[in-house]
Parts: structure tokens; C-alpha cells; sequence
């Protein structure tokens, strides 16, 4: 399977969003926001992981060898787990 897109490029707007949302939560054990701001760093994260899903994946196609199939199958492990998490927090969060 192909696609016409290169999802490389993604990585370090990534890396940027995934340290930003790490800072907030830091900041948030300090200072609680409420639940409106909690719910939108959840579908921040919810749709940081699905971009994280989208870029591993091209990772594994096109840039990673044979011999990284375990790195491979543990970053996409993670983001599926994170996303699960994220998807866990939006629901919760509708109570």
C-alpha cells in the first residue's frame, strides 16, 4: 500500500506538540484547570496520537528495516495505547 504523501515531515511538528501537551499536564498538577480545558487537551492528545499513528506507520513502511521490527511494533503499541487513553479521558470527561 502506498500513499502520495510523505509523512516524515511530521515528525518534529509532533515532537513539538507532544512536549507542549507533557508541559501542560505538568502545569496542571500544580494549577487544575477545569473540565472544558480538560476535555480539549484530550482531543489535542486524542488527535496527537492519531498523527503519531499516521507517522510511525509510514516510518515502518517506507524508512524502518526488518531488522527494527521491534521498535516498530512498540512505537505503534504506544500510540494505539495512548490514543485508547486519550479517547478514555474525552468519554469520561461527559458524565
Amino acid at each position: 500500500m502506498q500513499s502520495r504523501y510523505d509523512f516524515s515531515r511530521m515528525g518534529p511538528a509532533l515532537f513539538f506538540m507532544l512536549c507542549a501537551v507533557v508541559l501542560v499536564g505538568f502545569v496542571q498538577i500544580f494549577l487544575p484547570f477545569n473540565r472544558t480545558f480538560d476535555l480539549i487537551m484530550a482531543v489535542i492528545t486524542a488527535l496527537l496520537f492519531c498523527g503519531y499513528i499516521l507517522y510511525d506507520t509510514h516510518m515502518i513502511m517506507n524508512r524502518l528495516s526488518p531488522d527494527e521490527y521491534i521498535f516498530a511494533s512498540i512505537s505503534l503499541y504506544l500510540d494505539v495505547v495512548n490514543l485508547f487513553l486519550a479517547i478514555l479521558r474525552i468519554l469520561g470527561d461527559q458524565d
